[in-house]
């Protein structure tokens, strides 16, 4: 009987060791395969962030351009320091 229960908590001394081992393996395989996922799908988006970003910041300058086009109509003619 002695015998049986020392087996016994071998066996469940190795499943803990055993289990150890695999939750590290697989954490750092997960791991590994997210963030190459991750690497994979950000270089497939970024040519589409870039234009994104470009056509955004295009539109800033263009309204601002605009904005400041407009303002400067509606003021009388002047001479603007720096410019000549």
């Amino acid at each position: 009987m002695a015998e049986m229960a020392a087996a016994i908590d071998l066996q469940e001394l190795m499943v803990q060791r055993v289990l150890r081992h695999i939750d590290r393996v697989l954490e750092t395989r997960l791991r590994e395969a997210t963030e190459q996922l991750i690497r994979e799908h950000l270089q497939a988006l970024l040519p589409q962030l870039l234009d994104e970003i470009e056509r955004v910041v295009r539109e800033s300058v263009d309204q601002a351009f605009e904005r400041e086009m407009s303002a400067s109509q509606g003021q009388p003619d002047r001479q603007k320091p720096g410019l000549s």
